[in-house]
Formats: structure tokens, C-alpha cells, sequence
């Protein structure tokens, strides 16, 4: 089963949008995070906007590099735990 495209936009909006709001919290720059994780400024960019989804381990290193739980990234900066089922309601996919 794969999640259609408009889901996979949504579900990387809402890590984009995490991951700015994330920054934006730790009174980072896009230049500071960069540097911090050995990148290019426009990498940072580009998963702020969410052209580029970053890959799990990007997203721990970030996690870390702004104090924040992993979940809260990936949950969309929900700040709470992640509901598989929900989650995988929501996807409402078909066979």
C-alpha cells in the first residue's frame, strides 16, 4: 500500500512547516543549523519548504540540534505523541 501523492504532500508540508516553526523556536538561523549539521544553507531551506523531505536521520539530527523530540517534528510539531491509528485512518488507503 502506498499513500497517494496529495497525502505524501500533506504529510511533508506538515513536517516542513515543523521544522521552520522548530527553528524559528530555538532562535536559529537557517545559516546556524546548516553549519550545525555540516550542510548547505539551501539544504535547510529546501526542507523548510518542503521541496526536499528530509531523510529519518536528518530529522533526529535536527530534532537534536533544536531540543525537541523527534515525534514532534514528524508529528507536525503537534507536541504530543504520534497516533499510529489514527495516522493510518486518516491515509484511508485501498486495496
Amino acid at each position: 500500500m502506498r499513500a497517494s501523492a496529495t497525502q505524501e504532500e500533506t504529510f511533508a508540508k506538515r513536517i516542513s512547516q515543523a521544522l521552520a516553526r522548530a527553528r524559528l523556536d530555538a532562535d536559529m538561523t537557517q545559516g546556524q543549523v546548516s553549519e550545525a549539521l555540516g550542510v548547505n544553507t539551501e539544504t535547510i531551506s529546501r526542507f523548510e519548504r518542503g521541496h526536499t523531505a528530509p531523510p529519518l536521520f536528518r530529522l533526529f539530527e535536527l530534532a537534536e540540534v533544536y531540543s525537541v523530540p523527534p515525534e514532534t517534528l514528524i508529528a507536525g510539531g503537534e507536541g504530543r505523541s504520534l497516533d499510529p491509528a489514527r495516522d493510518v485512518t486518516a491515509l484511508n488507503v485501498s486495496r
